[in-house]
């Protein structure tokens, strides 16, 4: 797989590493200079500018963020002379629906977005978020890991772009009610998944086993 990376922090440095061993193809593009040369020695690829990191990806363009918003917005501007009408976008990790929300207003209707999130709630916030903008979305309460199977069930078999921003969003601290915070006395469940299925084990499943 192909996988264009922003940001090469700690945590960002140790996973291109590892998509590497694991037979990834990873370009890697970091604002300061010292991290990239560090992956450089490393035999990463590295780019000095965004617009260069979308012009070296490969269709289907897959595009790992671990930094702030700003590289969103200028990710997609570089993405839009890429893709064309009817391409397929898929948003791995919709949340509160503002990336998703920016293809839209870049892109209109002339993209398909695909937006997966295990959190119901975080889909029904922004389906009412996105419902009055002009665009072809659809939901999938489903982890971006079971991509393949998701698309398949929509007989989509190819894509032009996946947009995965990583991480817990302030709602899931603040509003959840899993136990994903110290703040609040609540179940110890700690899964995105409203309702957890019954094969899955929950957080105080495994902490009392």
């Amino acid at each position: 797989m192909n996988i264009g990376y922003l940001g090469l922090g700690k945590m960002g440095m140790g996973m291109v590493q590892r998509m590497q061993e694991k037979g990834h193809h990873v370009v890697a593009y970091n604002r300061s200079e010292e991290p990239k040369k560090r992956a450089a020695s490393l035999g990463i690829q590295t780019v000095d500018t965004l617009e260069e990191l979308v012009t070296k990806a490969e269709a289907p363009r897959v595009f790992w963020l671990m930094v702030d918003h700003r590289a969103v917005d200028v990710l997609l501007s570089a993405l839009k002379p890429l893709l064309s009408k009817g391409d397929i976008v898929i948003d791995g990790t919709l949340g509160a629906g503002g990336h998703s929300e920016e293809i839209c207003e870049r892109f209109g209707d002339d993209v398909k977005i695909v937006a997966f999130d295990l959190d119901s709630d975080a889909i029904a916030r922004s389906q009412n978020r996105l419902s009055t903008k002009n665009c072809d979305i659809t939901y999938v309460e489903e982890n971006f890991r079971n991509i393949d199977e998701s698309l398949k069930s929509l007989n989509i078999s190819k894509v032009s772009a996946i947009l995965l921003d990583l991480g817990f969003s302030s709602d899931q601290l603040e509003m959840s009610g899993r136990g994903f915070s110290f703040q609040k006395d609540e179940p110890l469940s700690m899964t995105l998944r409203k309702t957890p299925r019954e094969d899955e084990f929950s957080a105080e499943d495994i902490v009392n086993t």
